[in-house]
């Protein structure tokens, strides 16, 4: 009963999380932030940005 009781919740108000979930402010956040996550990682965009890391690897994440 402890799984099911939450698992039921989630399912109860899952069409209202969807609906706030579907605005426009979160679908564009999480787009620039898949983009950021693309051009930082994918080599052939990555190669051209600049970066202050120690080993030049311009490829990797800064902190």
């Amino acid at each position: 009963m402890a799984v099911l009781a939450p698992l039921l919740a989630v399912l109860y108000a899952a069409p209202g999380l969807l609906r706030w979930v579907s605005q426009p402010y979160y679908l564009i956040s999480a787009l620039l932030s898949a983009s950021f996550l693309l051009v930082r990682k994918v080599p052939p965009a990555c190669s051209v940005l600049p970066t202050q890391r120690e080993d030049g690897n311009p490829c990797d994440f800064d902190w």
